[in-house]
């Protein structure tokens, strides 16, 4: 990372981050191009390693390409407003950025991963167990992340 000023290193406030995000934007190897879609997700920290879970139909495009190529990049971002520094105009953010391996989970592991995504997106998980019948779900464990932060202060206003 060019600016190490504004890494984010500590793996609980990297944790954070992604759970104020709203989706994540999931990376797949393609024919020759990337192909990147954006994802709700659920999210718990597994035997000290960060796992997502995501779900979608099982056919389509992301499907068909998670068959051929299981490794995925993942990208989520919290943009927190632009600012006047006194000498720029700049953006604050957080994101996190990592790698990992997706594979489809059934059963019992299936309903967590979608009770995790549904308890991320502000519902409850009751219908967890039914959902997981007509949908395919998806679990990646990363394996490397990093973040970023930038919270520049906002030049205070002189008056006239």
């Amino acid at each position: 990372m060019r600016r190490k000023d504004r890494e984010v290193t500590d793996f609980d406030e990297i944790v954070e981050i992604l759970a104020q995000c709203d989706v994540i934007r999931l990376g797949i190897q393609a024919e020759g191009c990337p192909y990147v879609v954006p994802v709700s997700f659920g999210y718990a920290v597994e035997d000290g390693k960060l796992a997502l879970y995501f779900h979608g139909a099982d056919v389509g495009r992301k499907h068909t390409l998670l068959a051929q190529c299981d490794r995925v990049c993942v990208e989520a971002d919290r943009f927190l407003g632009y600012v006047d520094t006194g000498h720029s105009y700049t953006a604050n953010y957080e994101s996190v950025i990592g790698c990992g391996t997706a594979a489809v989970v059934t059963g019992a592991q299936a309903v967590r991963g979608l009770a995790l995504l549904l308890r991320h997106c502000g519902f409850g998980t009751d219908s967890a167990e039914a959902c997981e019948k007509r949908t395919r779900v998806y679990r990646i464990e990363i394996d490397r992340i990093t973040g970023k932060r930038r919270l520049a202060e906002q030049k205070k206003s002189g008056g006239t």
